[in-house]
């Protein structure tokens, strides 16, 4: 599930929810907008967050993450006409227990300028905000991939179930907290030390293949786009260089028709002059 602010929901629905319908028809995943309880926490609602939920097979919800975030910050124009209305942050929500086999962020982030920290959620136990920064929507598609398949191979090794992606906590949840809480308080004693997790399941080679491809594409698109910036400067540089030669050449034709102007001014003058001198010469008593 995604995180989305309530900002960026306008540009993730559309209008008459168009954008949607397009993103769920190109990935094929089911994507809806959870916004208020039971659907959701109540505290989401208090912090004006909606919740992006996504079902379909890997590869559907692989196209829907990258789509959501795509969406949600904008097309790239949009950005340099309003900087500062969008956000270079991307929120996940994911199982509390993925939480552990997301601390390598350098391997998770290895190859993008982006960075990652997981937060707990007040009043939420049974999950965790993902935060992933980065400027380039490319960089944060490629980011929350890989947190969504570490997800992906956590369910399909079974350390992760069903219930542990249901968003609100149960009433058994909250009483087992309770009770462990309140037990540990009688006992005096410090809590035990955590149990290391399961080893992260391998990726199978097709899932792999799968991987690689995705992520050349990101690098493709990027190397594009750094290219088409590049010759986006080159065209702005030979573009200023001819306005300056045409300034240039129109402040030396100024200054030319100036001088021819001073000139023949200067003529007439001295023409009238010879003629007054003329005049007065030729006049007898």
């Amino acid at each position: 599930s995604a995180l989305t602010p309530k900002l960026q929901v306008p540009r993730v629905i559309g209008r008459a929810g168009a954008i949607i319908k397009e993103l769920r028809s190109e990935s094929g995943a089911t994507v809806s907008i959870l916004d208020r309880p039971p659907a959701v926490p109540e505290v989401f609602q208090q912090m004006d967050l909606k919740v992006a939920f996504v079902r379909g097979t890997d590869a559907e919800m692989h196209a829907a993450i990258s789509g959501l975030v795509r969406n949600a910050r904008g097309p790239a124009s949009m950005r340099q006409l309003e900087p500062g209305e969008h956000d270079d942050e991307v929120r996940l929500l994911v199982p509390e227990k993925a939480e552990l086999y997301l601390s390598d962020d350098a391997a998770l982030l290895d190859g993008t300028p982006c960075s990652l920290s997981v937060h707990t959620i007040d009043g939420v136990r049974r999950h965790r905000r993902v935060s992933i920064r980065g400027a380039e929507t490319v960089d944060l598609q490629v980011a929350a991939w890989r947190v969504h398949e570490v997800v992906l191979r956590l369910a399909r090794s079974d350390i992760l179930v069903d219930r542990d992606f249901d968003l609100q906590d149960s009433a058994w949840d909250a009483v087992m907290h309770a009770f462990q809480s309140n037990k540990r308080q009688g006992q005096g004693s410090a809590p035990s030390a955590p149990v290391p997790p399961p080893e992260l399941p391998r990726m199978s080679g097709q899932q792999l293949s799968e991987v690689l491809a995705t992520e050349t594409q990101a690098r493709r698109q990027r190397e594009l786009r750094d290219r088409e910036a590049q010759e986006r400067d080159a065209r702005d540089r030979r573009l200023r260089a001819r306005e300056l030669q045409a300034r240039d050449a129109r402040e030396r034709h100024a200054a030319a028709t100036e001088s021819r102007a001073l000139a023949d001014r200067a003529r007439e003058a001295w023409a009238k002059a010879a003629e007054a001198k003329g005049g007065g010469d030729g006049a007898g008593p």
